[in-house]
């Protein structure tokens, strides 16, 4: 064993060539788009909530109604039927979200506190919006 060398490998293609090195161009940075500082009093709080909460709801009826307005035009039901069975609908809808959002599918020591909250503000959410959704049924069958 004495007599055998060890043999030097090949080098390989990247080995051989020996380029300049250049670093990669360098990115201007973003400006970052001003955003909207939070309200600081009370009444701006409640106001940004309550137009948060506003849009939400127009967003859901609106929705509900194109649903209510397809189903009009795709069956021979009438709309003084098929408006109200679909608000009807729609809150039972949320009102389970609600139920199932506040308590969860899951243990609740698992979560923590952070998310706890959470999941009882959106459910109380959903609670006011299957409320608003039901009230536009009743109104609907009420007065139409």
């Amino acid at each position: 064993m004495e007599g055998r060398r060890r043999r030097q490998l090949t080098p390989l293609s990247g080995e051989l060539r020996t380029a300049e090195w250049t670093p990669p161009p360098v990115e201007k940075p973003r400006r970052k788009s001003k955003s909207k500082p939070a309200p600081t009093t009370r009444r701006g709080m409640i106001f940004f909530g309550l137009r948060r909460f506003g849009l939400i709801a127009f967003g859901v009826v609106g929705a509900t109604l194109l649903v209510a307005l397809g189903v009009v035009w795709l069956s021979d039901a009438t709309a003084a039927r098929a408006l109200p069975r679909t608000f009807y609908f729609a809150g039972a809808g949320f009102g389970a979200l609600a139920f199932l959002g506040g308590t969860g599918m899951y243990y609740p020591w698992r979560r923590s506190r952070a998310e706890q909250e959470f999941a009882v503000s959106a459910s109380f959410v959903y609670g006011l919006v299957a409320v608003i959704l039901v009230a536009i049924g009743v109104a609907l069958e009420v007065y139409f």
